[in-house]
């Protein structure tokens, strides 16, 4: 976890909850040695998804080993965020009625928002919210994802 939090920058109690995180989601296994405890991507075959996710993040990490699969990455992790894409999947539509369709607070949505247009996930032109250009293996598997769990 040390370590995880020196390459990310993060605090070793914030490592730990992100890596607990990813272990309720499916996408890790914990295996304690001792008073240690080890991480390893793992797919839950409780968690459908969770297998899909995982091929697509190696896939994309061993084509595009950069900051932006990170970001992405990091992007994508939030459920709030995987709601805006599914009902942005729907078609463009305004700042009124994506809030009717992810129904959550405003001051929620606008800060999620922020951050996947900061990520080029979404765009908005003249009011109006869509999705961005995708080209990035990362998105093209998530925004199928997202979409065939939906379905």
């Amino acid at each position: 976890m040390q370590q995880l939090g020196d390459l990310e920058n993060l605090s070793e109690p914030r490592a730990s909850q992100e890596l607990r995180r990813l272990q309720a989601r499916g996408l890790v296994r914990a295996e304690r040695d001792g008073r240690y405890v080890f991480y390893r991507p793992s797919p839950d075959p409780k968690v459908p998804s969770a297998r899909p996710i995982l091929e697509a993040a190696k896939l994309a990490l061993e084509n595009h080993p950069d900051d932006e699969t990170v970001r992405l990455a990091w992007a994508f992790g939030n459920q709030r965020r995987l709601d805006i894409l599914y009902a942005l999947q729907a078609g463009p539509c305004d700042y009124e009625i994506l809030n009717m369709r992810v129904d959550m607070p405003i001051n929620t949505m606008s800060r999620h928002l922020q951050i996947l247009a900061d990520n080029g996930l979404v765009v908005r032109q003249d009011k109006i919210w869509r999705l961005g250009k995708v080209t990035h293996p990362l998105t093209k598997a998530m925004l199928k994802l997202i979409k065939a769990k939906e379905a």
